[in-house]
């Protein structure tokens, strides 16, 4: 009964979509071939025994290189007027479905890949090696941009079990690369914090980086207790939440950025494409907003991409933490009366 209601709400998200029909999600490049420029760079080993996701970029010039031994891409300079141009690499150990997007100075943006033009690209890869795609984006302003790009893991596999849900962190992989524009190395900006964190009560133990709660109602609990995978609501109506941010485990200082997506698109947290979080050592901070949600009744995607550190270099080890991050992912079950 439980797998017939999803194939129905899932058929349902299928028909309301105005785009290609990939369970209503808009946007969506398919590739289904691929050109001659895309190639598999070999790990040399006949049978990885890994299903780790991977991502990354290599360089044009590059490419004859052995994969371990290529140059640094966490810094590519790119001239005046000139595209950020090169191959992203994907890889998994088992065959998977992704589905990828860019965040140039944490605004998603429509890219070419292979030749593609589009904001989400949808990419089968199989085991064996690195997939290699040419990529190409408009970086305008001359200095030092953050690029993101992020590839969600099996994107339109949206189970109703909470408990499932649970284990559903990092359902992604991304990689972060500052471009630099013109030979100006000072970034396009440097956000001030938005919201300042504090210690949490002494009857927290843990914490979860960046983590969905539940609205509180009634007397006032810790968001560790409300821990969310999964809500339901109503079309067109607003969906309260929380998100409990921390750095309870940490050493030192640092900022994450956040992003919000719903269904695989950017929406705005607390009115901003990005909010910054500082954070000092243990401290914490619980955020309070809520999405209107869309008129199509079916199962909803909600999850945060977020990175530490923003515009500082990763090449010279400014940053407390490279990689790109993602909250657990929520699903949200809408009805429409």
């Amino acid at each position: 009964m439980l797998f017939a209601l999803l194939a129905v709400l899932l058929a349902a998200c299928a028909a309301h979509s105005k785009s290609v029909a990939r369970f209503g999600i808009p946007d969506v490049v398919v590739h289904t071939s691929f050109s001659d420029e895309v190639g598999v760079a070999s790990w040399g080993i006949e049978k990885p025994d890994v299903t780790a996701m991977g991502i990354g970029f290599v360089q044009p010039e590059h490419r004859d290189i052995p994969p371990l031994e290529r140059p640094q891409t966490e810094e590519i300079r790119v001239a005046n007027g000139e595209p950020f141009s090169s191959y992203l690499l994907l890889s998994s150990g088992q065959r998977t479905t992704l589905l990828v997007t860019a965040l140039l100075d944490y605004k998603q943006v429509p890219f070419s890949l292979d030749g593609h033009e589009g904001l989400l690209h949808e990419i089968t890869v199989e085991p064996g090696g690195d997939l290699e795609l040419p990529m190409r984006l408009a970086v305008v302003k001359p200095g030092a941009h953050d690029l993101v790009v992020v590839a969600f893991k099996e994107p339109y596999d949206r189970p109703m079990d909470p408990g499932y849900r649970d284990r559903m962190f990092q359902r992604l992989v991304g990689r972060r690369v500052v471009i630099v524009v013109g030979g100006v190395e000072e970034p396009i900006q440097t956000p001030a914090p938005d919201i300042l964190g504090s210690p949490p009560p002494p009857e927290v133990t843990f914490g979860l980086r960046v983590a969905f709660a539940t609205a509180p109602t009634g007397a006032e609990t810790h968001p560790s207790k409300r821990f969310m995978a999964f809500g339901q609501g109503r079309c067109n109506e607003t969906f309260p939440y929380q998100l409990w941010v921390s750095n309870y485990h940490g050493e030192t200082p640092v900022d994450y950025a956040l992003v919000l997506f719903q269904d695989f698109h950017q929406v705005q947290l607390k009115g901003k494409d990005m909010v910054v979080v500082h954070l000092e050592a243990g401290h914490e901070v619980t955020i309070d907003d809520g999405l209107m949600l869309p008129a199509e009744p079916c199962i909803h995607e909600l999850q945060v991409v977020y990175v530490i550190d923003p515009y500082r270099s990763i090449l010279r080890d400014e940053v407390t933490d490279p990689f790109v991050h993602g909250s657990n992912a929520v699903g949200i079950q809408v009805d429409c009366p």
